[in-house]
């Protein structure tokens, strides 16, 4: 085999006449038996490293998305190409895709009216924008509605009955509408937003550039300055977090990012809201053997497993988090370096 250790993606939705019903937690189990009755059709079934895949026959009224959420359950529809991966693959934890129920034993189901009826529901009721926001009197669905209800205080920030409108937009366009405190904590910090006045000033160029006579120190000589933001934009599954492994090693060696990319060394702060910390723990070190990361210390010596000291870790997987709230707990929270 020209590839013996390389994974199977499987592509899903109209061109292989897959669905997959995705369940990566508990909860995702019991949101799939509620949504099919309790009545839950023999079929074939995988083990991943996260939680059970159960497949079905695709259906030609079924909406053009690459994946419906309901409660926690994730129903993979394939649109624009997206994959899941399949038996007998072998996730980065080192844990084997296994078949429950292969695929030669028994015949794709079909996925009953009532569950497609429920899919096409809950992807109008749940559309977003192309910009990420939730359509105008639409739901708003976990992951937006911090932000949404934050945007909306800010713009009624004037009013006296800022607080109401917020209240009510939550109560009635959240799903889940937020708990009171975390709303109340929306609408202080919309206050605080209010409160403060743009210091900006129009400037005449010679005073502009007399200024600022110098570029900011490069972190990615060519890509990235100091202050400045980059986006890793990829495909599902085409190695970004992987890449960026790379990047923020390369940060802390002071190396070539990429063979190519003079880095500024320094300390770096890894935020990372999908893998688990075991996950972590597995990946990172690999990336640094690949690479034969070696950190130099102040007196110049070679020291080659320093980097551990030089990168910190923000697990956030199984804790929604908006930009709102990360700004909040980067404030609040003391980080302990161990």
């Amino acid at each position: 085999m020209k590839w013996p250790r390389a994974n199977v993606g499987v592509l899903l939705g109209q061109s292989s006449g897959l669905v997959d019903f995705e369940c990566d937690a508990p909860e995702a189990e019991e949101h799939l038996q509620q949504l099919f009755g309790g009545e839950l059709p023999d079929g074939p079934r995988f083990q991943s490293s996260r939680g059970t895949h159960y497949l079905f026959a695709w259906r030609d009224d079924l909406p053009r998305k690459a994946t419906v959420r309901i409660g926690k359950l994730d129903i993979k529809l394939g649109y624009k190409g997206s994959q899941s991966v399949f038996p007998p693959s072998r996730h980065a934890s080192g844990k084997k895709y296994e078949w429950i129920v292969s695929p030669v034993d028994c015949e794709l189901p079909k996925i009953p009216d009532s569950v497609v009826k429920r899919i096409n529901r809950e992807t109008k009721r749940d559309r977003v924008s192309s910009i990420g926001r939730p359509e105008r009197g639409g739901t708003i669905p976990e992951g937006h509605r911090n932000t949404t209800l934050y945007k909306l205080a800010c713009s009624h920030a004037e009013k006296t009955d800022m607080p109401a409108i917020v209240q009510r937009e939550n109560s009635e366009r959240c799903q889940p509408p937020l708990d009171d405190a975390e709303v109340f904590r929306i609408i202080e910090s919309s206050k605080r937003y209010a409160r403060e006045v743009p210091s900006a000033e129009i400037t005449g160029f010679r005073k502009l550039a007399r200024n600022h006579p110098e570029l900011r120190p490069p972190v990615i000589d060519g890509l990235l300055r100091q202050g400045e933001v980059a986006n890793i934009i990829a495909k599902s599954k085409s190695a970004k977090s992987w890449t960026a492994y790379g990047l923020a090693l390369s940060v802390i060696a002071g190396g070539e990012w990429l063979g190519r990319f003079a880095c500024t060394a320094g300390r770096v702060l890894l935020i990372d809201g999908e893998l688990h910390p075991e996950t972590l723990a597995h990946r990172i070190p690999l990336v640094a053997q690949s690479m034969q990361i070696v950190v130099r210390s102040s007196d110049g010596r070679r020291r080659p497993s320093q980097w551990e000291k030089k990168l910190d870790i923000l697990s956030l997987r199984g804790q929604p988090c908006d930009v709102i709230q990360l700004e909040r707990l980067l404030e609040d929270t003391r980080m302990s370096i161990a």
